[in-house]
Parts: C-alpha cells; structure tokens; sequence
C-alpha cells in the first residue's frame, strides 16, 4: 500500500537483514554450525535450521538468496526442493526470502546482462528467461514471504531491460503469484544507482533512480 508494505493482518513490515550466497556456488549450499566450522557443499536441513534460527535471534527479517540458475533449471540434486526448504523454514520465523540470479551456468562469473549470454546451455534468450520466471512462480507462489528479484545488478540498455522485465511480471502473475516483485537496475549503460549520495560515482557516471519513472512497469 503506497510506500508500506503491510501483512495480511495489517502489520507493518520492513525488511532489512543479509544475503546468503553459497546456494550460488554449490546446489546443497555451504552452512555455518553451532560449532563454528563451516559445513561446505552438504545439504543439511538441521544446520539450515540452526542458521535460521540466529538469524531470527538478530531480528532479521529477510534474506537474499542469490543463485545459479543452472541448478533451479537442471534441479540439480533437488535443488528446487531445497531452496523450497530454505524458504519454508524462512517463512516459519517471519523472515522473508529475496529469490534472485547471479548467473547461469556454474562455470561462468557474474553475468551482468541476463538477455545477452550465448551458448550458457540453459537460458539463452529473453523467452527462456521469461519462462524461468514463469516456473519460479509456479513452484512457489504457495510461499507469500518469497519476494522475486528477476536479476541481481542487471546491465543492459534500459528500454531492453524494463521490456523484458514487463513481460516477466506479467508471465509471473499469469501463474496466480501474488508475491512482491523487487526491481533492480543498476551498474547499467543509461543508469546505475545513486552512488553520489555517498561521494563516489560509479564509471564517472554519478547516476539518480529516474529508471523508476521513466520505465514505469504495469503490475
């Protein structure tokens, strides 16, 4: 509602907390034990919830999930059932889940225009990407504490991007998703985020939020 983003009980919610990025570099994810020591590339539903559960203690109430959109695709491992997992036990402390890509294929680096990487093997046009969406959506629309974020740190021309992005929102709501959508744009070719504020540019370019007018989206 206007600039508030409220429950279905009419609490208020603001979402501020971390980022998790280690279901991007393997398909089981990599967790921090009670102990100290790191669990590397194990999926381990008890450590998963121990994570949670320390997070909930420092009263975050989102986190970013940044993936490999490989492994969503291939379902790699059960992937789609583990961030499924994530997700759920997420959602049963109040802590909302950010979805959002950083590349494709595992082999690549960050990808930062996701309707222009040929040959990655498994989105390799802008109606693949659509459709990725399109499945995300479907699978867990049922979560309403997952916000989708179709890209992180997306860089292409912005009348692409916001085209694309139009599509992918009405594909997304076509499945009955009524989940937050969170738009990105940002170290692009027309704009890149608001770095002047903090006395830095970025590219010498200092760069506004006038993407958000300019492109309006129709949700």
């Amino acid at each position: 509602e206007g600039n508030k983003i409220f429950t279905a009980t009419g609490e208020q919610v603001i979402l501020s907390g971390v980022f998790y990025s280690y279901f991007m570099d393997d398909e089981n994810g990599s967790w921090t034990l009670p102990s100290g020591t790191i669990e590397w590339c194990t999926y381990d539903p008890a450590a998963i919830v121990d994570n949670l559960n320390e997070l909930q203690s420092l009263n975050v109430t989102m986190v970013e999930l940044i993936g490999t959109a490989q492994f969503w695709v291939q379902n790699t491992n059960g992937y789609q059932s583990h961030i499924e997992y994530f997700i759920s036990q997420a959602q049963a402390r109040g802590i909302y889940t950010l979805l959002t890509w950083y590349r494709y294929n595992s082999t690549e680096g960050q990808i930062t225009d996701p309707l222009n990487d040929p040959g990655n093997g498994f989105v390799n046009s802008e109606s693949d990407f659509i459709s990725l969406w399109s499945n995300i959506a479907t699978t867990l629309k049922s979560y309403p504490s997952v916000v989708f974020e179709s890209w992180c740190e997306p860089s292409t021309t912005a009348t692409t991007w916001f085209s694309s992005e139009q599509q992918v929102i009405t594909a997304m709501r076509g499945t009955g998703a009524t989940n937050l959508i969170l738009e990105q744009y940002g170290f692009s070719i027309d704009y890149v985020f608001d770095w002047a504020q903090y006395g830095v540019g970025h590219n010498g370019a200092d760069g506004d939020l006038s993407w958000v007018y300019n492109y309006p989206l129709n949700d």
